[in-house]
Parts: C-alpha cells; structure tokens; sequence
C-alpha cells in the first residue's frame, strides 16, 4: 500500500516538475543532475569530492552554453560540450580548493557516455 502511494507521489511531483518548469529550466535540472553525477563517479568514493559536487555543481553549470549546445548543429555539439565539462571542472575546483578531477579526462569521461 505504501509502495503505491509513493509512487503515485513521486508521479504527480514530476508531472508537476515538467508542466510547471519552462523547457530552459528543464534542461538546465537534468544537465545539474546528469554533471552532478558524472563528476560524483569520477570522484572515486573520495567524500570531500562528492561533498563538493553537491554542494557547487548548480553554481558551476553555465546556461548559455548549455544551451548553444542544445541547440547547436551536431558537430558543433562536442567542442561546446567539452568546453562547457572543462568550465564545470574548473569551477568545481576552484570552489572546492582542490582539482579531484586533474588526472581524468572528465569531457572523454562524460562525453563517452552520450551518443
């Protein structure tokens, strides 16, 4: 009984997330959460890493090129992308006052996993 009413729950808060969210903002969630993770992996269970992620990850997104990418032709997407990753990194790091994420190719990392 519980397990349905939560999941009635968590579909009338997206359903509410997605009629009330304008398109930009929209991307701008799932792109938080999609970096947010992939920077958290890259992490390697290091938690002052992850703490960091969490904490500047919405601070260090940059809407503009976010969305040029999205609305960039394909072979543009890529340079746009992984300028828009190595700002990320570079952000995070400067807020967490150490560069967890120097030794790893974090726009290789993240863009392997896109088509």
């Amino acid at each position: 009984m519980f397990g349905r009413r939560l999941s009635g729950i968590i579909f009338l808060v997206s359903l509410l997330l997605v009629t009330a969210c304008s398109k930009d903002d929209m991307y701008l969630f799932l792109t938080e959460a999609s970096f947010g993770e992939q920077f958290s992996s890259a992490c390697n269970g290091v938690e002052a890493c992850t703490q960091a992620v969490d904490i500047h990850i919405g601070a260090c997104i940059n809407k503009e090129l976010m969305l040029s990418a999205i609305e960039a032709e394909p072979e543009l997407k890529k340079a746009i992308n992984t300028r828009h990753i190595l700002e990320v990194q570079a952000c995070l790091a400067k807020k967490a006052g150490k560069d967890y994420w120097k030794s790893i190719d974090m726009p290789g990392h993240i863009l392997s996993k896109v088509k």
